[in-house]
């Protein structure tokens, strides 16, 4: 007969039961978010292991000498350098292509990993600076209006007319 006890001393088996029903929700969505990352991630890489396989693409790799330099295994910190350069470049440019308007829905940017828990909101008015590109905006959430910056609103797909 197994005895779960057993399993738990040794660390085979690592049951965290939860206390409340909030944690029981909250980690159902946690738990829902990573499987929609996952299954994203995986139609992602069958696209482009279709792309690289195309005779097109490996006849300019060849003809223009590209050279693949992978970094090491469990190592993914060496290409953080590369990362960060992509955000610089692409932040300014993701900033400055959105147009915000009043009555625009924003999700409000959250200590909570999952933005399925961050607030939702609603801009009541645009601050632009001198500069004519605007920087923060008046929300109305449901404790009442706040002045907020644009780095921490994402615009939501929702327009209320």
């Amino acid at each position: 007969m197994l005895d779960f006890g057993d399993l738990t001393r040794t660390g085979i088996l690592d049951i965290n039961l939860l206390d409340t029903t909030e944690e029981l929700q909250f980690y159902c969505l946690q738990k829902q978010e990573e499987f929609v990352t996952i299954k994203a991630a995986e139609r992602e890489l069958q696209h482009f292991a279709k792309i690289v396989k195309e005779q097109e693409l490996q006849d300019f790799i060849s003809s223009q000498g590209v050279t693949w330099k992978f970094i090491i295994e469990r190592a993914p910190w060496w290409g953080g350098f590369y990362e960060r350069l992509v955000k610089c470049l692409k932040d300014p440019l993701w900033k400055n292509s959105r147009t915000w308007k009043i009555k625009d829905v924003v999700l409000m940017h959250g200590t909570l990993k999952s933005k399925l828990l961050w607030d939702l909101e609603m801009i009541k008015e645009v601050i632009e600076r001198s500069d004519n590109l605007i920087r923060g905006c008046v929300v109305k959430t449901a404790k009442g209006l706040f002045r907020k910056p644009m780095q921490l609103l994402r615009l939501f797909e929702l327009e209320i007319s």
